[in-house]
């Protein structure tokens, strides 16, 4: 599979914020996420279309319930800008662009009827596309239908559409509080002027925003690049959250670090970042095992082409190299 056939069935998407910086820097860090290259060529024969297993969990369209009390909502199902490393980059063309116009009703009964919701991402795509009016209606019917819940606002938009996060945007997102946007960025140089204005009107709108972030091979998989970028969010008023090992997604296997790799790496941001700058390293295990702290006490042994991983309650998965 080369990376002629991903331009066909995932095509670029740049937005004006993401040209602004990779200007003519095409091998740059910023670039390599969003132009399609020769990463996409190489592949792995164990990768997937659907890494997660999420398709085990899907109560019903755009929405997954994976976990007890935790939901995931689609509320769009494409992006201002799409990552060459998406997990979701294999279903882009078999949706359409919006979840919410025919799923909406069914995300509120849903929700209205189990009582065990706890915590609600809202997610794609990127919800960032969405009319304000669209989101302002669907927002305050989820909040409606579950008052207690926090909801996670999960997007890259400060980086790929910084212009939509206007005051109204920002009023629209406290008015369904308690609320948490989870903001997606990977490299110090997404940290633009556009993006941290973006950045600020949330902070001065009072919403509270953590990170995540995907490890990524030949882009950030650096000790001192990881730093940075955590160190200058966190005097951003934005707490690290999540450093995600990449999944092995069908086109993606040019962007994943070794599992060990990934680990030494970050035993090695752990002594230059500590505390608040330092978030928690974790991996999706495939067929819907679902999230786990990546460490070494839980990677049993290597084999060729996959790793043995112990989960917490003691069921081992094939993770693939």
């Amino acid at each position: 599979m080369n990376n002629e056939k991903w331009k066909r069935i995932f095509p670029e998407k740049i937005s004006k914020n993401i040209r602004s910086i990779i200007k003519d820097d095409l091998e740059g860090p910023v670039a390599l996420q969003f132009l399609c290259s020769n990463k996409e060529y190489e592949d792995n024969p164990h990768a997937v279309d659907d890494a997660l297993g999420e398709g085990l969990y899907q109560m019903q369209e755009g929405l997954i319930h994976c976990y007890n009390n935790r939901v995931l909502l689609h509320f769009a199902a494409d992006c201002p800008a799409r990552c060459r490393f998406c997990f979701r980059k294999n279903s882009f063309s078999q949706r359409s662009s919006y979840y919410l116009e025919d799923n909406l009703d069914s995300y509120v009964k849903y929700l209205s009827e189990d009582n065990t919701v706890t915590d609600i991402l809202i997610s794609g795509g990127d919800p960032i596309i969405l009319d304000l009016e669209l989101l302002r209606k669907s927002l305050k019917l989820i909040r409606d239908a579950n008052p207690c819940a926090v909801i996670r606002f999960c997007s890259r938009g400060p980086l790929t559409l910084p212009e939509k996060i206007t005051q109204e945007f920002v009023e629209i997102l406290k008015e369904n509080m308690p609320l948490w946007f989870v903001f997606h960025v990977n490299h110090p140089q997404e940290l633009n002027s556009a993006t941290l204005e973006a950045l600020e009107r949330l902070r001065e709108g009072m919403i509270p925003v953590v990170s995540q972030s995907v490890l990524l091979k030949g882009i950030n998989d650096d000790e001192h690049i990881l730093a940075q970028l955590f160190n200058q969010l966190l005097r951003l008023g934005i707490k690290p959250y999540y450093l995600f090992q990449a999944d092995a997604v069908a086109g993606t296997a040019g962007f994943r670090t070794d599992l060990m790799d990934s680990l030494e790496i970050y035993g090695r941001l752990k002594i230059l970042n500590g505390g608040l700058a330092l978030p928690a390293l974790a991996v999706d295990l495939p067929g819907g095992g679902g999230k786990v702290f990546l460490t070494k006490e839980i990677v049993l042994e290597k084999h060729i082409d996959y790793y043995l991983i112990k989960r917490e309650d003691g069921v081992v998965f094939k993770y693939p190299c």
